[in-house]
């Protein structure tokens, strides 16, 4: 079962033995451990910052919240259709934009770990004083389609005659640009590591204090489709029909959000006979 702190921690011991496999999950804090006798680990043990985790991914609630839902196409948005004679076909409302997606967290850093004994002391002790990874962006919502064009007015004039021509249909609006996808979070810089040892033959000290990874930014969202547009007015015998009206444009994808800035390394303070190693990878 792992030790977890959950504050700023200092241990103090007169001897201390730490069995096999034993892991201190710091969670970020500083931990100071002063043993004024002999440290022995038994095997191998492991201080570490924070718990493995799997990187998480942009959820759902972190897509830009549009104007519509982005799982759910955008209500029809129809133009008003011509009943006067002649009349063009209303053009369609352009789609709305689509809104950013949220930033990242950014990463936790790593906050230092020191050791002093004053006696001898043996074993492997895995120190993984890491900072965690920055969370990715959230992605850009997609741009709302573009209303639909209004149908044009019919020819006026009788059944056999042309005194009017139909109206036009409406341009189909154009889709609506896709939001920006969001900045990905800081990489967590790595915690410092100070070990003094007054006699150091039999310690193993694996090391790590490397940042975290810095999140990557979201994807921009998907530009809306365009309107469909209206059809041209009804014509007569000796009347053709309005044409129908031009189609709108879809919307431009949104761009990517950045990634996030990386982190630094944390330093190592140590006596210099102490056999330091870094940790295998």
């Amino acid at each position: 079962m792992p030790i977890g702190i959950h504050k700023p921690t200092i241990w103090e011991f007169g001897n201390l033995r730490i069995r096999d496999g034993t892991t201190i999950i710091t969670n970020g804090y500083p931990l100071s451990i002063h043993v004024q006798g002999n440290l022995v680990v038994e095997g191998t043990a492991t201080i570490t910052s924070f718990e493995p985790m799997i990187k998480p991914e942009a959820s759902h609630n972190e897509i830009g919240s549009s104007n519509i839902s982005p799982d759910k196409p955008s209500p029809p948005r129809h133009a008003s259709d011509c009943v006067k004679p002649s009349c063009r076909g209303i053009n369609g409302v352009p789609g709305d934009a689509g809104e950013s997606g949220s930033a990242g967290a950014d990463g936790k850093d790593a906050q230092p770990v020191r050791i002093e004994v004053l006696g001898a002391a043996s074993g492997t002790l895995r120190i993984v004083n890491r900072g965690s990874d920055g969370e990715p962006g959230g992605i850009g919502a997609p741009g709302q389609r573009g209303g639909d064009g209004g149908s044009g007015g019919p020819a006026s004039g009788s059944f056999l005659s042309c005194v009017g021509l139909p109206g036009d249909g409406g341009a189909g609006g154009n889709g609506g640009r896709g939001g920006d996808g969001g900045r990905g979070g800081r990489a967590g810089n790595g915690g410092s590591v100070y070990i003094k040892v007054a006699r150091s033959d039999e310690i193993k000290i694996l090391l790590d204090t490397a940042p975290g990874k810095p999140g990557s930014g979201g994807a921009g969202g998907q530009g809306g489709a365009p309107g469909v547009p209206g059809s041209g007015g009804s014509g007569t015998t000796l009347c053709n029909g309005g044409f129908r009206g031009y189609p709108g444009n879809p919307g431009e994808n949104g761009i990517d959000g950045v990634p996030g800035t990386l982190g630094t390394a944390g330093d190592l303070i140590a006596t210099p006979d102490v056999n330091i190693q870094p940790l295998p990878t």
